[in-house]
């Protein structure tokens, strides 16, 4: 089973990406050849944990573009600071499972810990850095995050804060300029906030105070659920994402960087539907 054979809405996503930029489909196919010749049980545990969906999800919606902010850089820096993405993906997807209790604690907590063990052992095989200061800084960075989101939300600017670990090769492997990296983190606060938006209700099950769930009280004091609400919690999310709107047309993606402008452009429909 080759679990890069995307599915459902996310095939759909991957051929668009790769009418885009058909070098798309060869990354990813060494990117998996490189995973296997590392440790063929790294996929086997994504499958048995459930996770091959996020997989799917994640290479096409964090991996992707960072390879399309790896202009002409050194085809093994480029594979392994994809590689080292999609691992910080899991590993955020596990601690987030372990703070939103989407699976027994004892579960959780031995399948995080897993994550970070490949992650840590791939990176250290790719860099004579001292990493775990980073991989520390940023699990302290979400967690903090994860707390203070219990009573207050996060600010629409900082919202890559609760998933600081995608900016782990960006920064530390990848070594992108400051322009590149204030694109990438731009480009997590958008996805982000889509993300809030369906995640609404879990938040409120969960009691995490996300901008979407403090926006509805701006309008709707009570916290009455129905359609005439719902549609103006979307009428408000489009007018709060505005800042962020012209934030991305100032640092012109859709000139620079054609695959994080569809990915953009496909997050945009969350902010539009009816």
């Amino acid at each position: 089973m080759n679990i890069w054979k995307f599915t459902d809405n996310n095939l759909k996503l991957y051929n668009e990406l790769r009418k885009i930029d058909s070098s798309v489909e060869g990354i990813l196919t060494e990117i998996f050849s490189r995973i296997n010749d590392y440790e063929p049980r790294v996929l086997s545990f994504w499958i048995q944990e459930g996770l091959k969906s996020k997989v799917e999800t994640y290479l096409l919606r964090y991996v992707i573009p960072l390879y399309d902010l790896l202009e002409n850089q050194n085809r093994k820096l480029v594979i392994d600071s994809l590689i080292i993405q999609l691992f910080s993906t899991i590993c955020w997807r596990t601690f987030d499972n372990c703070i939103d209790n989407h699976v027994p604690l004892h579960r959780g907590h031995q399948t995080s810990l897993i994550a970070l063990m490949y992650l840590f052992d791939y990176t250290k095989s790719s860099t004579s850095e001292n990493i775990l200061p980073m991989l520390d800084s940023h699990y302290r960075l979400m967690t903090e995050q994860s707390a203070h989101e219990k009573t207050k939300p996060i600010s629409l600017v900082n919202i890559w804060k609760k998933c600081s670990i995608f900016l782990f090769a960006v920064e530390s492997v990848a070594k992108l300029n400051a322009d590149k990296i204030n694109i990438f983190k731009t480009y997590i606060n958008y996805c982000g906030i889509a993300h809030d938006v369906h995640d609404f209700f879990n938040d409120i099950s969960n009691h995490v105070q996300s901008l979407p769930r403090y926006w509805m009280r701006q309008i709707n004091h009570n916290e009455v659920y129905n359609i005439k609400f719902t549609k103006l919690l979307y009428k408000k999310v489009r007018l709060e994402i505005t800042d962020i709107e012209k934030e991305i047309k100032f640092l012109k993606i859709e000139k620079r960087f054609p695959l994080i402008n569809h990915l953009l452009t496909d997050v945009r429909k969350t902010f539009k539907e009816k």
